[in-house]
């Protein structure tokens, strides 16, 4: 019984994560954003 209760959550979990990601890919915006850095080099690349 256990089991099944636990594995039954684990693809809940999984079918959220895919819906947030589409949900977040569909708007545009980014899962998560950087406010500042600290202690890293700025990338010559920018």
């Amino acid at each position: 019984m256990f089991f099944i209760l636990g594995f039954q959550s684990m693809l809940m979990g999984l079918i959220a994560e895919l819906l947030v990601r589409t949900y977040h890919e569909s708007q545009r915006k980014p899962t998560y954003t950087i406010r500042t850095t600290v202690n890293l080099e700025q990338d010559p690349r920018d």
